[in-house]
């Protein structure tokens, strides 16, 4: 195992054992969900000598443009009142498939400009709208139309089931 693993399955492990205060049982489990799939997926790739996706994804550069960044506070005018559908992406920086993917993401949000908004929420940093929609795992996806959300998605998937998703609500 090379050197990249070792420091991710470190790093997820520190964050394991000595987690945020303040956390319920199901926040910690929604974690511990999030770290098994991330050490589950290098264990893997190291087995099949690949490259981390997540490490070379994440040192991509993305076109922050196109994309809203997601506050708690501004939650409300930025998604529930907006005109546009808006596709969220619910994430938080020590997530793997959550970084991997953010290409994805970027490119749907560069390939819908000024039919659909596209923003990223930080459930770290701005965990009440996340514990509104009963995010219990990242990355999550959920598509608002008229202030309701009308899909969501957990996990990792590829930019055309994304597009798909989308296309199904785009006038």
């Amino acid at each position: 195992m090379n050197d990249v693993f070792r420091l991710e399955i470190q790093e997820a492990f520190h964050y394991f054992l000595a987690p945020p205060g303040n956390q319920n049982n199901s926040e910690i489990m929604r974690e511990i969900k999030c770290i098994t799939a991330l050490l589950s997926t290098a264990w893997l790739l190291a087995a099949c000598n690949q490259q981390n996706p997540y490490i070379d994804t994440a040192s991509k550069e993305i076109d922050h443009q196109t994309l809203i960044t997601l506050t708690d506070k501004a939650f409300q005018a930025d998604v529930l009142e907006s005109e546009q559908i808006v596709l969220v992406d619910f994430w938080a920086t020590w997530c793997g498939p959550c970084r991997a993917m953010a290409p994805i993401v970027a490119s749907v949000a560069k390939k819908y400009e000024g039919r659909i908004k596209v923003g990223k929420l930080d459930v770290d940093k701005h965990p009440e709208t996340a514990k509104t929609y009963e995010v219990s795992g990242i990355p999550y996806f959920a598509l608002f139309k008229n202030g309701k959300a009308v899909e969501t998605h957990t996990g990792m998937t590829s930019e055309d089931a994304l597009v798909a998703w989308i296309e199904k609500h785009v006038d």
